[in-house]
């Protein structure tokens, strides 16, 4: 007779639990943000230079004409964020140092078509 009585319990507890999942899950950020990482302000003067970097490389045409290559400067940029703000200084520093040559090449490359752009 327990087993019984304890059955509409469960039924209860069972829904209560699985209905926060089901409504909440609007309000769960897009892949990539909605990190910790990503709101505090980094006072790294190599982080606030490759974003300004990457800020211009925008302004100058990435996205179109180097679209791969930009968004996946943005992805390393942010892991370089989320590593210096979890302590990981000496992976933060590994992966800056790629994220240096990456947006060297892309802005490089963005010269090369303006040059081009400019020419013809």
């Amino acid at each position: 007779m327990a087993s019984a009585a304890q059955a509409p319990n469960f039924a209860l507890i069972c829904c209560a639990a699985t209905s926060g999942c089901v409504t909440n899950f609007e309000s769960w950020p897009s892949a990539g943000t909605g990190g910790f990482a990503e709101w505090e302000q980094m006072s790294n003067p190599r982080v606030e230079a490759l974003d300004a970097q990457l800020r211009q490389a925008r302004l100058n045409g990435a996205e179109t004409f180097a679209a791969g290559a930009y968004a996946d400067a943005e992805l390393l940029l942010t892991r370089c964020r989320r590593e210096l703000a979890g302590g990981l200084q000496i992976d933060a520093d590994a992966d800056l140092d790629r994220l240096q040559i990456d947006v060297t090449e892309m802005n490089a490359s963005l010269g090369k078509r303006a040059r081009k752009w400019n020419a013809s």
